[in-house]
C-alpha cells in the first residue's frame, strides 16, 4: 500500500528547499527522510514539513533547525500572495509577508525576534580548520563559525565533528561554517546532524545573519554562492529579505512505512 505525499520545491536566493506537505507526513518524518535521502533524489539542499492549522502555517525542518529561507518560502507555497502569513518554526511565531513581485520572482520579507540570537559573536580560532581566526555565532538551533580567512581543508564529517568539540556545540542541532570574502560575499556549508548531511549551501539566511553579525555591511545585502543576494538587518529585530521561486511540485509515493 502506497502513501502519497505532496511535494513542492522552492528556491530562496538559490537555496533549494523541498517541502513535504501535511501533518501526517511530519509525524512519519524519520521514515520519510530515510527513504528520500537513500532512494529518491529530489535535488534539494534542505527539507521541511509544512501544513496549515488554525489559520496559521506550521513548519518544521527535517533537522529541526532554524531556516529563514524556508520561512520566506512558506507564504509562496500556500498561495497567500496578498496578505501576511504567520509561520511557526522551532517554537517561535514568525511573520512572513510579500514585499514585492515581478514577472518571475516574488520577494518576501520575514521578521524574527532578537531572542533567536542566542549568543553574539565570540572571537576565536578554529584549530581543526588550520588555526583560522573568526567568530562563533549561536542562533536558535544552529551555530556557525564565520571567518574571513580561506579554509584550505575539505569540510568533511571528521572536520565538522572536530569543530563541534572546539566550539562546544555538541548539543546544538546543526553546525555551519561561513567563509566571507570581499566585503559581502558569503559561502556557507552546513552540517544537519539529525539528518546526517553536509551541504555547500547555494543560499543561506541564518548564515547571512551570522555573517552580518560578525562582519556587518551597511546595507545588509550579502551575495550568495548562487549569485543572488539575501538581506539581513539587525536592530530591534531581525529582518531578512530575499527572492523566492516555486521550482516544481509533484507527489512522493512511499510504500516502506
Amino acid at each position: 500500500m502506497y502513501q502519497t505525499y505532496k511535494f513542492i520545491k522552492t528556491s530562496t536566493a538559490g537555496n533549494r528547499t523541498g517541502f513535504i506537505l501535511g501533518k501526517n507526513a511530519y509525524e512519519s518524518k524519520k521514515k520519510i527522510m530515510g527513504i528520500i535521502l537513500k532512494k529518491v533524489n529530489l535535488e534539494a539542499e534542505q527539507y521541511a514539513f509544512l501544513w496549515e492549522e488554525n489559520a496559521n502555517c506550521i513548519m518544521n525542518m527535517a533537522g529541526e533547525e532554524l531556516s529563514g529561507g524556508a520561512v520566506l518560502a512558506s507564504p509562496v507555497i500556500l498561495g497567500n500572495y496578498l496578505g501576511k502569513t504567520k509561520v511557526i518554526t522551532v517554537g517561535n511565531r514568525l511573520k512572513s509577508e510579500i514585499a514585492n513581485k515581478d514577472k518571475n520572482k516574488i520577494y518576501v520579507r520575514t521578521q524574527m525576534p532578537l531572542s533567536m540570537i542566542r549568543n553574539r559573536p565570540q572571537r576565536m580560532k578554529a584549530n581543526c580548520l588550520g588555526n583560522n581566526d573568526g567568530y562563533k555565532v549561536d542562533l536558535e538551533g544552529i551555530s556557525y563559525f564565520v571567518t574571513r580567512e580561506p579554509i584550505q581543508k575539505k569540510k568533511t564529517m571528521k572536520i565538522f565533528k572536530q569543530l563541534d568539540k572546539e566550539l562546544y556545540t555538541e548539543n546544538v542541532l546543526c553546525l555551519g561554517i561561513i567563509e566571507v570574502d570581499k566585503p559581502n560575499n558569503s559561502k556557507p556549508t552546513v552540517w544537519i546532524k539529525d539528518v546526517g548531511t553536509i551541504t555547500a549551501e547555494q543560499g543561506c539566511t541564518t548564515g547571512t545573519i551570522s555573517a552580518q553579525l560578525s562582519f556587518p555591511v551597511k546595507n545588509g545585502w550579502w551575495k550568495q554562492p548562487s549569485g543572488e543576494s539575501i538581506c539581513a538587518k539587525i536592530n530591534g529585530e531581525i529582518v531578512i529579505e530575499a527572492s523566492v521561486e516555486r521550482l516544481s511540485d509533484g507527489n512522493i509515493y512511499i510504500n516502506d512505512l
